[in-house]
């Protein structure tokens, strides 16, 4: 016996093919889509760069006219800035005892004061020959918890125009790991930049930023990049 063919039933049989025929043609769609290539994972270097922090660039002091250039500190890493009498001061906890001052830009002075320090160091440029903005610590170690004012000023700027920043001796406990750290690495750079991937993963950009700068980092291609390529990340705000 035929069964009777309705206009629903015809309605329905319609629908099912096009669904039918909607789904091969998506898996046959499919089959013919080249699968989309894994991105590689990271590189150390690309770690290390997408967590070291920006330190803010400060404004100097002593400018009249207010369209100074503020000043840009690679490192050491700024932990604070603050407003001390309407002047900012950025605040700088270092681990290690001689930190490296960097500034992508040339320097006409530097001074320095502190506690322990009867006269303050003062540096001035040559005539014609700005300072380098790499600058190995100039004084004695700092010691935990001592408080060193720093203040750079750019070429090309008046004599009162300088950026104040303050470096602050850790922990006696923190130093202390510091210098064990340094007493580990040696002259393999994968080490150094194992060392500085881990102080950044646990949060410690002082201490990340103190190894990947320091004197005695292996001068290789990969470190030599890195840290140049920090130094063009900063500052968060002005320009050096």
């Amino acid at each position: 016996m035929k069964t009777a063919t309705t206009p629903a039933s015809r309605t329905v049989r319609a629908g099912l093919a096009l669904l039918a025929g909607a789904c091969v043609t998506a898996v046959a769609a499919a089959a013919e889509k080249p699968p989309q290539p894994k991105r590689p994972p990271p590189t150390l270097l690309e770690r290390i760069q997408r967590l070291i922090h920006r330190n803010p660039a400060i404004s100097p002091a002593g400018s009249r006219s207010g369209g100074s250039r503020a000043v840009c500190l690679i490192t050491p890493h700024l932990t604070a800035t603050r407003l001390e009498e309407g002047v900012e001061v950025g605040e700088a906890v270092v681990p290690l005892g001689a930190p490296v001052l960097i500034v992508p830009a040339p320097l006409s002075a530097i001074r320095l004061t502190g506690n322990g320090h009867g006269k303050p160091y003062v540096r001035l440029a040559s005539l014609g020959q700005p300072m380098p903005g790499r600058i190995p610590w100039p004084v004695a170690p700092i010691q935990p918890r001592e408080r060193i004012n720093v203040q750079l000023r750019l070429t090309n700027t008046s004599g009162a125009e300088h950026a104040t920043f303050r470096i602050v001796g850790a922990s006696a406990q923190e130093m202390e790991r510091g210098r064990q750290i340094l007493q580990t690495l040696g002259n393999d750079p994968s080490r150094w930049l194992a060392a500085v991937q881990q102080e950044l993963l646990t949060g410690n950009q002082a201490m990340a930023s103190a190894l990947l700068f320091h004197p005695e980092i292996p001068n290789v291609n990969d470190v030599i990049g890195l840290q140049s390529a920090v130094i063009r990340s900063q500052c968060t705000n002005g320009q050096p």
